[in-house]
């Protein structure tokens, strides 16, 4: 009898032990496998040379579209990679510190007019992006009439002749309404992000609401 009493709560613990959920290793995720490394030839190389020289430095996805260049089948930012570790000078002076000099920056038409010099005395030269035009008051009018007639549809805005501001991308209105009107902008639905300064768009609206302000109360 004492030597069962003596095994019994044993015998418990023993099937408590085994009654208790083990516990799983978490599943991991498989790794997507490693393009292999290959390296650049000389060919491609010199592709990458004259390709920056024709389309300007940063216009990497023309290069790897255009036909008249070879880079078997690598990305833009291939390319970007390669022109940084082989041309460092060159990339230092046109992305670094004291980068933003106008002879520096070049247009489409200009890289056409160079074409027909000779490729060792030319300069690699960044593509000029697309220049800032900013919103006056009459285009904050015409924004304004639109939201009142199409709402946040802002496609419909900009194709629609009669507003005028078809020179505009849709992106470009949705930001200014943002960051000009929140008031506006939550209006429609949309919720403000943090970045906005509201010193910066207080002192805008109220520069740029008074000419309407003014219109509407000689109409009354």
């Amino acid at each position: 009898m004492l030597e069962e009493a003596r095994t019994t709560p044993l015998r418990q613990s023993e099937q408590t032990e085994t009654q208790m959920p083990r516990r799983r290793s978490p599943k991991k995720t498989p790794r997507k496998p490693r393009r292999p490394r290959r390296f650049w030839s000389e060919a491609e190389t010199r592709d990458l040379s004259n390709a920056c020289l024709k389309h300007g430095v940063g216009a990497w996805k023309k290069m790897v579209e255009d036909p008249e260049y070879n880079f078997s089948n690598r990305t833009a930012v291939d390319l970007k990679d390669k022109f940084r570790a082989t041309f460092t000078s060159d990339y230092n002076r046109l992305y670094g510190r004291f980068s933003c000099i106008s002879d520096q920056f070049v247009s489409h038409a200009s890289l056409a007019s160079d074409e027909s010099d000779d490729s060792s005395t030319q300069t690699f030269r960044r593509v000029q992006r697309r220049k800032k035009h900013y919103f006056t008051a009459e285009d904050d009018k015409k924004l304004l009439e639109g939201i009142a007639k199409y709402g946040s549809n802002w496609a419909k805005i900009c194709h629609d002749t009669e507003i005028g501001l078809s020179h505009r991308k849709s992106s470009d209105l949705r930001d200014r309404i943002r960051n000009a009107y929140p008031e506006k902008y939550e209006e429609l639905g949309f919720s403000l992000d943090l970045c906005v300064n509201p010193v910066k768009t207080r002192a805008s609206r109220s520069t740029l609401l008074a000419p309407i302000l003014k219109e509407e109360e000689s109409d009354k």
